[in-house]
């Protein structure tokens, strides 16, 4: 770590305490409950709402959570599997069968596409959870107005703004948080200020600084031969205007400094030699609302940001290093119209457009031997127009153009456009009777996804490793993948429903997805070739498009808090098949287990203290990649957590994870020349955080 960093971190953890009493601001009382840490929040605004399946999940459970990953952060979440490789080196996030770049993942609405480039498969959020002020998911053909990438769905990441950390009337405010880990050595520091310069503008910025060692699996070894810590360093500053009532403009940049050796990829799972990275994350945004009172007609958002992800790897004899970088330029613009609204009907019109420009850069190398590149540019047009009759019916019908224009270096130019339509259903028949809160729900459409660069290039030599060597042959007639979706389940959502302060809510829904041409690589040749004085076999791989694939599946989420417990339950059974050519018949090898995650606890010392225990289990999956048999084996791992609101300022927190020290991995069981080098997960690990706020 860059002790310097962490120094200066310290000292401002320790000043600040001393700050705030001499200065003597006034501070909050207790909450007398923690209840609002598990209850469910319905997230609007968005350009889906909670009718259509938003799920938020809140900074204060984030928190409670002491989330390192976002695996920590989403656990809560039905439709969102995520798989970590070496730790914190890497995220993957599946949503619904789909994962990768047929996800889209945004940080204050910016586009991170760092996963164009698909070295290594994981890598698209970096930023650390204490950054967050809520993630909003969006799974499936709902998400279609974001266009490319939303296959699965879109994560949303919003980071704290000044609101976030100032408290009541306060106009100076921060949020200081210390914690350590045992297993993997971790230590950080996070600090947040906050202050009004006056009733119209504030600033609040944040610096994180993790340093985290290896971690051991269950057996006490260290996972892939030790290569599994990072050393972060993330800051935020963002600034708030509001002019009058009706306009906000909020100016924000996040950067993320990484360090860490790896020696794994994600999509091969097997290690290799050890090579150091450096990540550099930035994300600049501005975002722009102007919503006057007296005019139902305009509700205008604006946004513009740029997000630069660069990672440079180094072999460690090596000091020239190996770069892989994308730039996203980013632009929306976007109108929300009421024309009538009344206790019988409303109608709500929401329309916009949005323009992406991705500048790749990759360290693999065209004919000429120079660095390929390539650019990438969509333009999308979108419209959802809003009809609710009373309490009891909401139609939404949507649809989304998409033109998309890509080129990568020694490949023709290609384009492709796409529309995207979408209706929903949601139905309350019950609101005059005992069986209020009972709705019925219904999603029907399309979404898109344009080729990848990953999927698009050509090797201009072939490339070695563990299993063989193999050369990317280019597919100039690569299609983008289509999705024809529908949903149907029910939700119960029910307040006051055995006591007072209670609520209960429960979703159970089926998922359909027929994929058609469906981007998979397979082998189309081989030859030999002499290379360091030795005669190997080369493999000629392309992408192709599949006919169609079919993935489907059930989605339940029940969560139950009152004054004294809470509990909740999510849990997916999503698998998928490929439905023609000749595989047909066969698993799709990028599917997350069925997986189910219950916590169950309760609230003690008039809601000062919250423990209770966490349960994640995951079935075992049994499929073919690039001709070899997988296993993923299923694996039941229990967490302990507590905290206690020691006074108006103080909150310390303690989580025990993995109690039984089981050895599992998320990833599939690799062995490579009667050698195991499958990914491990941590054992036991437990972890102690302590804040003060004021």
């Amino acid at each position: 770590m860059k002790k310097n960093t962490l120094y200066w971190a310290l000292m401002m953890a320790i000043a600040l305490p001393a700050i705030a009493t001499e200065e003597a601001l006034p501070t909050v009382k207790v909450k007398a409950k923690l209840s609002n840490v598990d209850t469910v929040v319905a997230k609007e605004g968005q350009r889906v709402g909670s009718a259509e399946g938003t799920q938020q999940v809140a900074a204060e459970y984030i928190k409670a959570q002491q989330a390192a990953t976002l695996a920590d952060a989403l656990r809560k979440t039905a439709s969102v599997q995520i798989d970590e490789e070496g730790g914190q080196q890497g995220t993957l996030v599946f949503i619904r069968g789909f994962t990768q770049d047929q996800v889209s993942v945004r940080v204050e609405g910016a586009p991170k596409n760092f996963n164009q480039v698909r070295h290594g498969g994981a890598g698209t959020i970096w930023i650390d959870p204490n950054m967050y002020k809520s993630v909003n998911v969006i799974p499936g053909v709902a998400s279609n107005v974001y266009g490319n990438g939303s296959l699965g769905g879109v994560v949303l990441l919003e980071t704290k703004d000044p609101s976030d950390i100032l408290k009541a009337d306060n106009d100076f405010g921060a949020n200081i948080r210390s914690g350590a880990e045992t297993n993997a050595q971790s230590e950080f520091v996070s600090v947040d200020l906050a202050g009004k310069i006056n009733q119209q503008f504030a600033l609040s910025s944040t610096i994180l600084v993790r340093d985290t060692e290896q971690y051991k699996d269950g057996n006490g070894e260290q996972a892939l031969l030790g290569a599994t810590g990072t050393e972060d360093n993330n800051y935020l500053v963002k600034a708030v205007f509001e002019p009058s009532n009706d306009q906000r403009l909020e100016a924000s940049w996040i950067g993320l400094r990484k360090e860490y050796t790896a020696r794994t990829t994600v999509g091969s799972g097997s290690y290799t030699d050890p090579r150091f990275n450096e990540i550099t994350d930035d994300t600049y945004s501005i975002q722009y609302n102007f919503s006057p009172e007296d005019n139902q007609y305009l509700d205008l958002n604006a946004r513009v940001s740029v997000a630069e992800t660069e990672r440079a790897r180094y072999d460690l004899d090596e000091k020239i290093p190996d770069i892989w970088a994308v730039s996203t330029t980013y632009t929306e613009l976007e109108n929300i119209s009421t024309f009538f609204q009344s206790d019988d009907i409303a109608h709500q019109l929401r329309f916009g457009f949005d323009y992406t420009m991705d500048d790749v850069t990759t360290a693999y190398n065209t004919s000429d031997g120079d660095a390929l590149k390539a650019d990438r540019t969509q333009i999308g047009f979108y419209m959802s127009d809003t009809i609710a009759l009373g309490e009891s019916l909401q139609v939404i019908l949507s649809g989304r153009y998409d033109s998309f224009e890509n080129e990568v270096a020694g490949a023709p130019k290609t384009s492709e456009s796409a529309f995207s339509p979408k209706a929903s259903l949601n139905w309350l028949p019950f609101e005059d009777t005992d069986a209020k809160g009972l709705s019925f729900y219904g999603v029907v459409g399309k979404g898109f996804r344009t080729p990848s660069v990953h999927e698009a290039r050509a090797d201009s030599e072939p490339s070695c490793g563990r299993r063989g060597c193999s050369i990317r042959k280019a597919n100039t007639k690569l299609k983008g993948e289509i999705s024809d979706s529908w949903e149907l389940g029910f939700n119960y959502n029910r307040a006051g429903l055995f006591s007072a302060n209670d609520q209960f809510d429960v979703k159970l829904g089926y998922v359909s997805n027929n994929a058609k041409d469906y981007i998979t690589s397979v082998k189309v040749g081989d030859y030999d070739l002499e290379i360091d004085g030795e005669t190997k076999s080369i493999d000629v791989v392309q992408y192709i498009n599949v006919n169609k694939v079919k993935i489907d599946g059930f989605e339940l989420f029940v969560n139950y808090t009152n004054d004294y417990i809470f509990t909740s339950l999510s849990s997916q059974n999503i698998d998928g098949d490929y439905a023609s050519g000749d595989n047909e018949g066969k698993k799709l090898p990028d599917i997350s287990p069925a997986t189910t995650n219950f916590s169950i606890g309760g609230y003690l010392f008039d809601g000062k203290s919250r423990i209770g225990v966490d349960v994640t289990h995951r079935d075992s999956r049994f499929f073919e990649q690039r001709g070899v048999d997988r296993e993923r084996r299923s694996y039941t791992i229990y967490d302990l957590f507590g905290s206690y609101q020691v006074n108006n300022n103080w909150l310390v927190q303690l989580r025990a994870e993995n109690i039984f020290n089981d050895v599992y991995t998320k990833r599939a069981i690799i062995q490579v020349d009667n050698e195991d080098v499958t990914t491990w997960a941590p054992g036991r690990n437990i972890k102690v955080s302590v804040e003060y706020s004021f």
